[in-house]
């Protein structure tokens, strides 16, 4: 199998078939007494390049970015194959591809009646009943009653003075509900089309234009529609062309980026699978007081990662009547929840120029971004530095306002605490209580480390496979090698468990990787297990 693949990858490279592709992997920490070079070409006798992922920094050798050029990316199984002989031959701690994960799902039109599309179309997911107030987000969260608070007390409101990077598809610059030098910013980055600004040139993907949807709800002040900080700053970087297509190692450069940019918060609305260099960007940056939030995710039931990850701030959806919204994916990951029903944003596919359009959208992606517009809200009212200056180590402002934003969050009766987080986001009681209440009670800071990742596959495994399944992939948890494939091949059978083709068909057999099905043995799917 290996050596199909790399022949065809050679003639692709030679035909020049595909010159804009290219297949990624992150080799981490490979042995500095081998030859890094010499091992990959071992496997991959044909054109590569090896670089840094990170720029920079004491660990920038850690996590190796490997491009394999003029290539497209095989199947998912092809693709950790080679992972895993790549590992072999370099003796890297993990070698992990670019996969590509379509587990963040959008909304799109029905398709028609009958087909492929429809029967696994997600139609579960997307709400009919349109609110009766279309601005009803940003109030439902009390962010107008925010920024009155502050002005009264003659403290910077609307998140003035806050920086929020946004790692996402770009933004259209010209929208009017955007400022008009967004893309100007001297931070802002595109590291899909290195070099460019990170503009979104609605070509590609399944949702061209969510940076401008998702960034208006952050920071949009022009009158039609309202941001929940409309003062704060938004650093768009483009990593992606979809948010439906998750490459872990573009985003992991994206928030890397951002805090050696002075980001004060990274709102992510997008998500996938797991990586180790994407942990440690997350790590890294939480390590250095910057906020970092992301979507719980849609369509798929269980949170998905950045979010799924225990640093994380993560986000859940909710409708007008404060019930949790049908698409979003839940469970004990999700912190707290926001508006993600009909959510009035910029609409980036408007044809007219200068774009103007705003309409509603659904997501958990809108959740993110309010929220991340309330943690500029409270930083800019409190004060960043004198946040800072009041901790102790290890204490982090993440942790901080993790536990504020649940302490403060509005409880509707009913509510389910265990799946959509304690509760509602109120920016108003966020502001009220006092910083140094994070730290009362009983609650230590909390320590994390990668047992916190391989339980947390552990409970994905079972909710797609049973208790069964998870327990036949325990050979495999143990090696941190496979925790993406893992990732994958339960996200699979979660997103086909609701949809139409499910009630008439036997869920497929997962795709795996030669090496993941040799070292599970057992099937995960066995017949008492199957949903």
């Amino acid at each position: 199998m290996l050596l199909d693949i790399v022949s065809a990858w050679d003639a692709e490279q030679k035909t020049r078939v595909s010159p804009d592709s290219s297949v990624r992997f992150v080799i981490e920490a490979p042995p500095p007494e081998r030859d890094l070079h010499a091992s990959v070409a071992s496997v991959l006798a044909l054109e590569f390049a090896l670089a840094p992922l990170f720029d920079g920094g004491e660990s920038s050798e850690d996590f190796i970015l490997l491009t394999v050029p003029g290539v497209d990316r095989p199947d998912r199984a092809d693709l950790f194959e080679v992972a895993n002989a790549l590992r072999a031959a370099t003796g890297a701690t993990t070698v992990e591809p670019d996969v590509g994960s379509d587990y963040y799902q959008q909304q799109s039109p029905p398709p028609d009646g009958g087909s492929v599309e429809a029967a696994n179309w997600t139609f579960w997911c997307w709400a009919k009943e349109q609110p009766q107030e279309p601005d009803w987000a940003v109030e439902r969260i009390r962010a107008p009653d925010a920024w009155d608070y502050s002005q009264q007390l003659g403290r910077p409101h609307g998140g003035e003075g806050i920086s929020v990077f946004q790692p996402d598809t770009g933004v259209v610059h010209t929208h009017t509900a955007l400022p008009r030098d967004i893309a100007d910013d001297p931070r802002s980055a595109n590291f899909v089309e290195p070099g460019k600004k990170p503009i979104d040139p609605l070509l590609h993907g399944m949702n061209p234009g969510h940076g401008t949807g998702t960034g208006s709800v952050v920071i949009s002040a022009n009158g039609t529609m309202r941001g929940s900080a409309p003062k704060a700053r938004l650093v768009p970087i483009r990593c992606t062309e979809s948010v439906a297509v998750f490459d872990q190692s573009r985003v992991a450069q994206a928030i890397d980026y951002a805090r050696r940019q002075g980001a004060h918060v990274i709102t992510m609305s997008l998500g996938g699978v797991p990586s180790r260099a994407l942990h440690a960007a997350v790590r890294k940056a939480v390590s250095a007081n910057v906020i970092v939030l992301a979507a719980a995710g849609n369509c798929v039931t269980e949170v998905v990662w950045p979010a799924r990850y225990a640093e994380m701030i993560a986000l859940g959806g909710t409708n007008e009547k404060s019930q949790p919204w049908r698409g979003s994916c839940r469970g004990e990951s999700v912190t707290v929840s926001a508006p993600g029903e009909f959510v009035l944003r910029a609409d980036g596919n408007d044809t007219q120029q200068p774009p103007a359009r705003v309409s509603a959208s659904e997501g958990t992606s809108f959740a993110t971004a309010l929220t991340a517009g309330v943690a500029a809200l409270w930083l800019a009212h409190h004060g960043r530095d004198a946040l800072i200056a009041a901790m102790s180590p290890p204490q982090t402002l993440q942790e901080m306002l993790r536990r504020l934003l649940r302490r403060s969050a509005d409880k509707p009766e009913g509510f389910d605490h265990n799946r959509y987080g304690a509760g509602i986001v109120d920016a108003l009681a966020l502001l009220k209580l006092s910083p140094a209440s994070a730290w009362t009670g009983v609650e230590a800071v909390q320590e994390v480390g990668e047992h916190d990742v391989e339980a947390s596959l552990r409970t994905l495994l079972a909710a797609a496979y049973g208790p069964i399944g998870a327990e036949a992939a325990a050979p495999a948890l143990d090696d941190p090698q496979h925790h993406a494939e893992l990732a994958c091949v339960a996200f699979d059978r979660l997103r086909v468990q609701p949809t139409l083709r499910a009630r008439v068909e036997t869920p497929p057999t997962p795709s795996m990787s030669p090496g993941l099905r040799q070292l599970i043995g057992a099937p995960l799917d066995a017949p008492e297990d199957l949903p």
